[in-house]
């Protein structure tokens, strides 16, 4: 693999997901010069992702609770919280759309860049957008093209996974489910990531997508190797997750969850060649998740090549 200068780093920590079997040599070339340098593939240490302390979390949720019990009252299922990764604000979503910024210091609202404070004079026009996604953002509701329905719909079905994780495996304990840990420092994910554990502590990464994609699958073992690296240093129970839980020293188990039909054709050649230390599940799920989430298709993966 030849790649421009400084574009490397990413591809090179992916190549430990893959299985011995299977040669890569990567190289970074330098356009202006036209030389050409070996990279060698990162080892886990090199990892660029970290754990935020989760008693900081903690604190931040608990000094935002009397906003997200006023708003809660609206649509109690349908709000939840999303903590910024190395940030001290909370972003708002409902069913998976961010509609709302809380600070410890002010609050505002709107969606996308159209953001403005939250001030007793704009009470109303507060109202009427939680109004709005009450309508149009709904399971049942009866047109499904306007935007606010369709927007993020990764994002949606991430928080009906993460408020009921049993939909998808009844092994994972519902207590436990943590997004974007660890965070990441470098790539171009936009990608819903899950942690959780099942009931005899085995760690869990969810994998979502709602949407065709050839590279999620690539991007899932990356995630996952940043996953085990932490795990590996018992740096999720010094940070303070999961709570109680004595933590499976085995590798974490990874799913890839996705409607039935939106598994990329090219995702059973991938999986091939990936190393078999790798658990890997694919669970397909109902087109009418948003509706419920069922599971129409179940496939435990092998991965070994010998």
């Amino acid at each position: 693999l030849l790649l421009p200068e400084g574009t490397g780093r990413a591809t090179a920590h992916r190549l430990a997901a893959l299985a011995s079997t299977t040669t890569v040599e990567l190289y970074e070339y330098s356009p202006q010069t036209g030389h050409a340098r070996a990279i060698e593939p990162r080892d886990g240490g090199n990892v660029e992702s970290w754990l935020s302390q989760r008693p900081e979390a903690e604190s931040i949720l608990s000094a935002a609770a009397p906003f997200l019990d006023r708003v809660r009252q609206f649509a109690p299922n349908a709000i939840q919280p999303h903590l910024v990764p190395g940030a001290t604000h909370l972003e708002i979503r409902y069913r998976g759309l961010a509609f709302a910024r809380w600070q410890s210091d002010a609050i505002f609202f709107g969606l996308g860049d159209r953001q403005q404070l939250l001030s007793p004079g704009r009470e109303a026009a507060f109202q009427k957008l939680l109004k709005d996604l009450e309508t149009y953002r709904s399971p049942l509701a009866t047109c499904a093209t306007p935007a606010l329905y369709r927007a993020q719909p990764a994002r949606w079905l991430e928080s009906r996974i993460a408020a009921d994780p049993g939909r998808v495996d009844a092994r994972l304990d519902p207590r436990f489910v943590y997004a974007q840990v660890p965070a990441l420092s470098i790539g171009d994910r936009g990608v819903m990531d899950l942690v959780g554990v099942t009931r005899d502590g085995r760690l869990t990464v969810l994998e979502l997508t709602a949407q065709e994609d050839i590279h999620r699958t690539l991007q899932a073992v990356d995630y996952w190797l940043r996953v085990r690296w932490h795990h590996a240093r018992e740096e999720f129970s010094h940070y303070g997750y999961f709570p109680g839980v004595t933590l499976d020293p085995r590798p974490p188990r990874l799913l890839l969850i996705a409607p039935s039909l939106r598994f990329h054709p090219a995702t059973d050649i991938i999986l091939r060649h990936l190393n078999p230390q790798i658990e890997i599940e694919r669970i397909g799920l109902s087109e009418h998740w948003r509706r419920g989430v069922k599971v129409v298709l179940r496939q435990g993966i092998s991965t070994s090549i010998s």
